[in-house]
């Protein structure tokens, strides 16, 4: 994030958000960390997280059919 000059206002960022949001990541990614990817759940009560068991930072291509699949029953239920 401090590479696009946030300097960690991230977090203010997040929970400003006021649309519905999906938090969809990998457990064994190793490019985002499971525990950022809770801690932004913890701090977004409000957002759907799923974090996908043994698998990576790349779920659409590791497991597509569960990406799809979560993606529809999201969508279905928020618009």
């Amino acid at each position: 994030m401090r590479v696009v000059g946030l300097r960690g206002r991230y977090r203010e960022m997040m929970v400003s958000v006021r649309v519905p949001v999906l938090l969809l990541g990998g457990e064994a990614d190793r490019l985002v960390p499971v525990a950022s990817m809770r801690e932004a759940a913890e701090r977004n009560p409000g957002w759907e997280t799923v974090i996908l068991p043994g698998v990576g930072h790349t779920p659409q291509l590791e497991v597509p059919e569960s990406v799809t699949g979560t993606l529809r029953d999201w969508l279905r239920t928020h618009f």
